[in-house]
């Protein structure tokens, strides 16, 4: 066994990392450097204590460090609007560029039916996307 194949063989092991392994891995493990010392940093313990307050305080002062303002988005129903707008603009071009080829012949009963449902599906899009929390119409706070 090498390296490579006693690493996959840790990557499953999921309890402690030198009792787990195939007899084959432990034996390449007490002959390798490499092996034993990746098994010993992954067998070390991890303090129980939390961090000390001087510690924690420290590491959010190095946070805030590179921290600097920025620029707001835009709120939630400019983007509604503007992807309203853009749908409306992308259908008027095409009729207005190549004509409503199917409408001519539809009864208007058709032409009702079949843009109702390009409505109702652009706005269950609209909605799904906003419900999936990636444009919110309102944010947390308020």
């Amino acid at each position: 066994m090498n390296c490579n194949e006693v690493d996959h063989a840790l990557i499953e092991v999921e309890e402690s990392a030198a009792a787990a392994l195939p007899p084959q891995a432990q034996e390449h493990v007490r002959g390798c450097k490499r092996c034993q010392q990746l098994v010993s940093a992954l067998n070390m313990s991890v303090p129980a204590d939390p961090p000390s307050p001087a510690t924690l305080r420290q590491i959010a002062e190095g946070i805030a460090t590179n921290l600097r303002p920025v620029r707001p988005v835009a709120p939630a129903r400019y983007f509604f609007g503007a992807f309203i707008g853009i749908f409306v603009s992308i259908v008027a071009l095409g009729v207005y560029r190549m004509g409503a080829f199917a409408i001519a012949v539809m009864t208007p009963l058709q032409t009702a039916a079949i843009l109702s449902a390009l409505a109702i599906s652009t706005g269950l899009l609209a909605a799904t996307e906003f419900l999936r929390g990636r444009y919110p119409l309102a944010s947390p706070s308020r």
